[in-house]
């Protein structure tokens, strides 16, 4: 189970990166790296939150950055020593605050992963400290795994696991609000002043500050089934490679 679990976890990946991409309007490589976010900052910068994960005994790097679209890479911030040892991401998400870059990751714990919370824990990351913060029974609502972590706004964010998704308020430290979904097709994006949960169609779209839900324009839904269609997206429930 655990290996079907981590399978779609990467083919969830792939599709959200597609959309990353597609939302840039190019193809972005870093090398051999695995990333699960991209961040493009008001100067231009993009920066590209990874795995962690390093060869040749090399110091993992957490964060690059690239100043010319993709085209080359840069270190821009190291994995944490504070990270739990052994543990390892499933998931991420890049913000620019007051503190410089700030990261909110899911970390997988080996030595826990029997709990009902499937070992997770939820980090707030920078580049001098990182942080877990007080989700109480969070992962085990969401069905003890949690695949997506996105940013709403500048302080709350939305877990996502293989039950329903949770908007988290990462100040005040506790859940919002919860919002079913099919897990299998979900993708997750902010637009002004909106977050959406989308499949082949728009789920949910909420005021990204007061959370409420309201119409989605037009144009909007027209992008996100021509984004749809352009990945040509389908529920990896029902993919074979999974089964």
């Amino acid at each position: 189970m655990t290996k079907r679990l981590h399978r779609m976890e990467a083919q969830m990946w792939k599709m959200r990166l597609r959309w990353k991409m597609y939302r840039f309007g190019s193809v972005i490589s870093i090398g051999d790296s695995y990333y699960y976010d991209l961040l493009s900052s008001e100067t231009g910068d993009i920066y590209a939150l990874t795995d962690g994960e390093a060869e040749n005994g090399e110091k993992p790097v957490f964060v690059w950055k690239s100043s010319d679209q993709g085209e080359n890479w840069e270190d821009e911030m190291q994995l944490p020593d504070t990270l739990p040892e052994d543990s390892y991401l499933m998931a991420g998400t890049l913000q620019e605050s007051t503190d410089g870059l700030e990261a909110f990751v899911i970390v997988s714990d080996p030595e826990d992963s029997e709990s009902d919370a499937g070992g997770c824990h939820l980090m707030r990351v920078t580049e001098k400290k990182s942080e877990e913060l007080n989700v109480g029974d969070l992962f085990t609502k969401i069905g003890g795994y949690a695949w997506n972590i996105s940013m709403v706004n500048d302080h709350v964010v939305s877990v996502a696991g293989t039950e329903q998704c949770v908007l988290y308020d990462t100040e005040q430290q506790k859940p919002l609000k919860t919002l079913s979904y099919d897990y299998c097709s979900a993708g997750f994006f902010s637009v002004k002043d909106q977050f959406v949960v989308y499949g082949n169609e728009i789920k949910y779209c909420l005021n990204k500050e007061t959370l409420e839900e309201q119409e989605p324009e037009a144009g909007l839904k027209k992008f996100v089934e021509e984004m749809w269609d352009a990945n040509d997206r389908e529920s990896v429930c029902t993919d074979e490679s999974i089964r």
